[in-house]
């Protein structure tokens, strides 16, 4: 009996946990629980439903789909806070990021080419020395060892090779473009700064 009620009561904590739903942490400490965030606009303005009722209040951070977004924080950009209410998929982030995730995927995929011609290397040694060795250990020990670099080394090549190539395709699609060129604008005459 006793182990069905810690049973029930495991389901019922479960339920009310899964029951529960968005939180908006306000900018003046208080945060309001069980809404539903509708929109995020401009100023940190969250707009949200509660029982029936549509209302909007500025934020500082807000819980959705069990995800803390923190909408005072200078590197977030509006779309991609959006995109998370919205539950689509991040299609763009900052170059920076993209950047970090290019660097560390050369690294990879250098190290990746550094196994291989350790791995061959070892390979060879192993033949050439083959016939200078009393045991056969040794030389099969190098081959054997040559060959599992080399084979990790390949995966490490390939991981690393296509995913810095990603993200440097994904850098020249997020870095913005600035020009600065003389004419007319709707102020009047003059230089114009465009960031595209």
């Amino acid at each position: 009996m006793k182990s069905k009620l810690i049973f029930l009561m495991l389901v019922m904590v479960g339920m009310v946990a899964q029951a529960q739903k968005d939180v908006i942490y306000k900018t003046d400490g208080d945060s309001i629980v069980d809404c539903k965030i509708l929109e995020i606009n401009v100023g940190n303005l969250v707009d949200y439903s509660k029982a029936s009722n549509h209302y909007q209040v500025e934020a500082i951070a807000i819980l959705i789909n069990g995800e803390y977004i923190n909408l005072s924080d200078p590197l977030m950009e509006e779309s991609f806070a959006l995109a998370k209410v919205a539950g689509k998929s991040v299609q763009t982030l900052d170059y920076n990021y993209y950047e970090e995730t290019y660097l560390q995927a050369r690294s990879v995929r250098n190290t990746g080419r550094t196994l291989v011609l350790l791995g061959l290397t070892s390979c060879v040694v192993s033949v050439v020395t083959y016939n200078h060795f009393t045991t056969e250990g040794i030389p099969l020990a190098l081959f054997f060892a040559g060959g599992v670099m080399g084979d990790l080394g390949i995966a490490l090549w390939i991981y690393g090779g296509i995913k810095s190539s990603n993200n440097l395709k994904a850098m020249k699609r997020s870095k913005p473009d600035v020009s600065l060129s003389f004419g007319g604008t709707a102020n009047g005459v003059g230089f114009k700064l465009s960031l595209n």
